[in-house]
Order: structure tokens, then C-alpha cells, then sequence
């Protein structure tokens, strides 16, 4: 796509910069905003690049309709305007952490597949069976070690949403849970999706605090 890019000073986290990409299809204007970084225990002190995702799709009296961009699209976006253009992750924190409660989404574009310290190759490695069921959603949860591997099939081939995906983490294991989902080309053609439950009380600041 043909993004446009406006930077404006912004002052987050020591830095001053905010770098604003715009784009406009058919399906609605996309916007991606640099946010910024940091780093983070979790990827042996790599360095993250945040993301801040949003596709406007029209306007009524309200204001703009936001929609939630699909796992093509937040990958499109890596690739085409990223830093590194391979992965990133999507977080589903606890609960009472949750500040956006509008259409508004996040990703953290990372350098190394590798520095993240709980392995992102099992995601690809589909289960056998998706034995359990909850919400009409089928899923088989994988131990390994302290973390857990929670797959969720698609309903009806459609994709869920990051508010179902974090309701799911909240019911199958707690609101006090912190999972992650890997964002990456690999994952395109699935017909589930994978969240990597940290262990309990790992949580992922990003050096932001």
C-alpha cells in the first residue's frame, strides 16, 4: 500500500518522536502509529518497537467506526512500515490492566524471533485434536514447563477478535493471566490461533513503567 508518513514531537519514555503512517483502500483508512519502545527481561534486553494499530472504515454521528485489524492486515503492516518486518507480538494482559476499551490496538514488533525467551515454534505445530470446549469455541491447552499453549479454533473459519481472544485467556485460566499472541507470516493460512500463556506473575512491561 502507499503509506503516508507525518512525524509530530512526541515525548514518551525519553524519547521525542512520533512517527504517524496513513493508508487508504477500499476497505477504510489504516493508521499506524510508532509509539515508541523499549525493552524487556522477556526478550533478553532486545529492543521492542510499539505499535498503536487503527482502520477506520467510515464515519456516522457518532464519530469515526473503527474495526479492528485482521492477522493479514497487522502483518502487512510489519512488513511494509516495521523496523524489523518479520514478527511481533499481540498482548493480552490481566485484566485489570486493560486501559482501551475503544478499537484501538497494539503490537510489539520485535529483531530476533529467537530472544523471546518462551519458544514461538511450538504455535506453528498444530494439536492433534481440539478437545475442550468453551463458548463455542473449541481449544487444546499444551504444557510446557511453566507456560502454557493455548490453541483456539477459528469459529466457522473467522478469525476472533482481541476482546473475545482476552475473554477466552480470562476463562480458561484467570484475568490475572498474561498471554500473548505471536504475530507472523507463518501463522497466515491456520485455521487456529495460538496464545502463549506466561507463567503466573510474568509480566511483560516492556520497560515502560
Amino acid at each position: 500500500m502507499q503509506w503516508i508518513k507525518t512525524s509530530i514531537p512526541f515525548n514518551a519514555n525519553g524519547r521525542t518522536h512520533q512517527d504517524t503512517f496513513t493508508a487508504y483502500t477500499q476497505e477504510g483508512m489504516y493508521q499506524a502509529i510508532d509509539a515508541g519502545g523499549g525493552t524487556t527481561t522477556v526478550f533478553c534486553n532486545e529492543e521492542l518497537c510499539h505499535w498503536v494499530l487503527g482502520l477506520c472504515t467510515g464515519q456516522n454521528v457518532n464519530g469515526p467506526i473503527l474495526k479492528e485489524p485482521n492477522y493479514r492486515q497487522k502483518v502487512m503492516v510489519i512488513e511494509e512500515i516495521g523496523k524489523w518486518k518479520s514478527i511481533a507480538l499481540e498482548v493480552m494482559p490481566p485484566e485489570m490492566e486493560v486501559i482501551d476499551r475503544e478499537d484501538v490496538y497494539h503490537l510489539w514488533e520485535f529483531q530476533y524471533p529467537y530472544s523471546f525467551h518462551y519458544g514461538h515454534r511450538p504455535i506453528m505445530e498444530r494439536p492433534d485434536s481440539f478437545d475442550k470446549e468453551i463458548g463455542q469455541v473449541k481449544y487444546h491447552i499444551r504444557n510446557d514447563g511453566r507456560t502454557k499453549y493455548i490453541y483456539l479454533q477459528k469459529k466457522d473459519g473467522k478469525e476472533l477478535t482481541w476482546r473475545e481472544k482476552q475473554d477466552l485467556k480470562n476463562r480458561i485460566l484467570s484475568p490475572f493471566d498474561t498471554a500473548v499472541e505471536i504475530i507472523t507470516r507463518e501463522m497466515l493460512e491456520c485455521d487456529y490461533t495460538c496464545l502463549v500463556c506466561l507463567p503466573r506473575f510474568e509480566y511483560l512491561d516492556f520497560g515502560l513503567t
